[in-house]
Parts: C-alpha cells; sequence; structure tokens
C-alpha cells in the first residue's frame, strides 16, 4: 500500500530511453534506461529503492537472456557480450555476469573455439579460413594451428576436395585457396606446381 508520499517511474513521453521520476507527481529526476523494463511498481518508499530495484532487474534480465542463448548453442565471450550490449545492458551488468557464468562452467572459450575449429575443418575449410572466422569472433587465431593436428588438416583437405568434383588443375587449386588452404598445398595437389607462386 502506498503512504502519502511516494515515488513513481515513468517512461517519457519525449524520448523513451529516459524514465521519470515522479515525487508526488512531480517530477524530480530523469534516468536514462537502455534494457526493456517489465512491469514497474506501482511505487515506491524512496528513491533508493528505485535505483535497487532498477539494478536488481537488468542483472535478473541480462542473466536470463544470457541463459536463454546458452541453452540454444555455445557462444564466445565476445559473442555474447556483443548481444548483451545489443540490449542494452551495462558494462559492470555484464561483467560479472561472464565471470559468473565462467566460474559455473557454462561459458568457456577454448572450448567453444576448439569446437569450432573442428566443425569448420570437418566442413572441408583450410586454417587460414578458420583463422580468420576465430579472429572475427574476438578469438586468438594462433588456437587453430595447435587445434588442427595432421588428422584434421587431412580431413578438411579431403572434404574440400570431394566438393570440387566438377573442378580441375588450376580452378580446383584456387578453389582450395579461397577455402583457406595453403597455396602450395593447393597448387601441389592439383598438378599445378607450374603456377606462378605469387598468386
Amino acid at each position: 500500500m502506498l503512504t502519502d508520499h511516494w515515488y513513481t517511474l515513468q517512461q517519457s513521453r519525449i524520448d523513451p530511453l529516459y524514465f521519470e521520476i515522479h515525487e508526488n507527481h512531480e517530477v524530480v529526476k530523469e534516468v536514462k534506461v537502455l534494457f526493456s523494463l517489465p512491469k514497474i511498481p506501482r511505487g515506491f518508499q524512496t528513491l533508493d529503492d528505485i535505483f535497487t530495484w532498477l539494478s536488481n532487474t537488468e542483472k535478473s534480465l541480462a542473466k536470463k537472456y544470457a541463459y536463454r542463448l546458452l541453452a540454444m548453442r555455445n557462444y564466445s565471450k565476445a559473442a555474447i557480450c556483443k548481444k548483451l550490449e545489443g540490449k542494452g545492458f551495462g558494462f559492470l551488468v555484464i561483467s560479472e555476469l561472464l565471470q559468473s557464468l565462467e566460474k559455473l562452467g557454462f561459458l568457456s572459450d577454448d572450448s567453444f573455439f576448439q569446437a569450432l575449429v573442428v566443425k569448420l575443418a570437418r566442413r572441408g575449410y583450410g586454417p587460414l579460413y578458420i583463422e580468420k572466422k576465430v579472429q572475427e569472433m574476438g578469438g586468438d587465431k594462433s588456437c587453430v594451428r595447435n587445434l588442427m593436428d595432421v588428422n584434421l588438416r587431412k580431413e578438411a583437405f579431403s572434404k574440400a576436395l570431394l566438393k570440387m568434383k566438377k573442378k580441375s588443375g588450376t580452378q580446383k587449386a584456387i578453389a582450395l585457396f579461397k577455402r583457406g588452404f595453403d597455396w602450395s598445398d593447393c597448387k601441389d595437389s592439383c598438378g599445378c606446381s607450374s603456377f606462378r607462386d605469387s598468386f
């Protein structure tokens, strides 16, 4: 039940990113809220109650969103951070949440990038292509060379060759090169050793 003196939080009619704090129907402060708020309580006894509710709500919403994302598939720290930022959650909330997820074992860059390297290699992509993808997703490209052992490299190259049955010679070598394999391996395997090395 509201007392004779209370505060309310209402979305601004001028800028939807701002919320007005009303004290007995008079605006006393504006706060910027970048994330989507659920149903707002009818009233608060103090200003501190409002900011505590906003802080707890942001943490709760960020956690629920992160868990929902991770329930669907694995993410790198950089990728899930970008998703959370896109929803308007603040830096400190995201940092604390990522640390918590790591401690609980729900978020691991090592596991994520290891799985990514294996997946792309088994789809017929070479180390150069995979390094680029890992870098784009916020990882260290040096992990690719460590993770791609001789057998995985052979498997990736074999898969790529199967996708190029209709190509031959130089065309096949160029196609393999575009899939991220070393140029020397591409031209040697396709009988293009006379093709210029400076391609």
